[in-house]
């Protein structure tokens, strides 16, 4: 026997548009950022409620990333910052060495280093330990614009 369930929850998140999204590791928490306002809204699916609405970026969030153990969230914007968010809503860290969008952000395997991609032609990392900058790769293309790490050092 085969059985086929069809579920769609539908949400509104106000008049903005989502540009990004991110699911947590369990499968329970959308992350979602959103286009004109940088807002970072997280949704519990199962109960359909918001667990966090916050001011995330100047303008456009381009792109959100849960940790690997899905407490904290991490999220790039237009305004070239990376910021990262505890799950009780408040952002405790924010990274400025952009100069351009950050378009993509990725945590290492051990969610010991965040990895973000800019249109500034740069891949940096930032070590989450001591809130730093630890390292940059300068690509030539300057429109990077996805992603992919082998985080097998990090």
């Amino acid at each position: 026997m085969i059985l086929f369930l069809n579920f769609v929850i539908f949400f509104s998140i106000g008049e903005r548009a989502i540009s990004t999204i991110s699911v947590n590791i369990s499968g329970d928490w959308i992350g979602l950022g959103c286009h004109n306002g940088g807002e970072l809204v997280v949704w519990e699916w199962q109960s359909e409620s918001f667990i966090m609405k916050q001011q995330g970026h100047y303008n456009n969030m381009t792109s959100v990333a849960y940790s690997p153990d899905g407490q904290y969230l991490a999220t790039g914007g237009e305004d070239a910052k990376v910021k990262v968010w505890s799950m009780c809503g408040y952002c405790f860290v924010t990274f400025s060495e952009h100069t351009a969008g950050v378009t993509d952000v990725e945590f290492s395997k051990r969610g010991q280093v965040i990895v973000s991609a800019s249109l500034d032609g740069t891949v940096r990392a930032f070590d989450l330990h001591r809130y730093v900058f630890i390292s940059l790769s300068i690509y030539p293309c300057h429109h990077l614009s996805l992603l992919n790490i082998d985080f097998a050092q990090l």
